[in-house]
């Protein structure tokens, strides 16, 4: 059994703000503006139907991967924290809670 435990919340706190990073390039995207299909009637219909549908699924995306970002974020300040504390505590400098 372990004497110890590690977590490397920095990389926490990394991967939180990657993700959020992919968050906002996921609502900014760009359009490539109106797509001229004309020609194929058929072709624009199936893609105004494929971009419909990729813009609700890549709001769905986004608002759960910021869900996870920010839970990430959350859990890696409560590791430095928690760290923290207990370095100030073993430096006799905290009070206790």
């Amino acid at each position: 059994m372990a004497d110890q435990i590690r977590i490397a919340y920095d990389n926490l706190a990394a991967v939180a703000d990657t993700s959020l990073g992919v968050v906002h390039d996921l609502r900014n995207v760009r359009r490539p503006g109106d797509v001229d299909l004309s020609a194929s009637p058929a072709t624009s219909r199936g893609y105004t139907e494929f971009e419909s549908a990729w813009d609700k699924r890549r709001d769905e995306i986004s608002e759960a991967l910021d869900t996870v970002a920010q839970a990430l974020a959350g859990i890696a300040q409560v590791f430095a924290d928690a760290d923290a504390q207990m370095s100030a505590e073993l430096r006799g400098e905290g009070g206790g809670s």
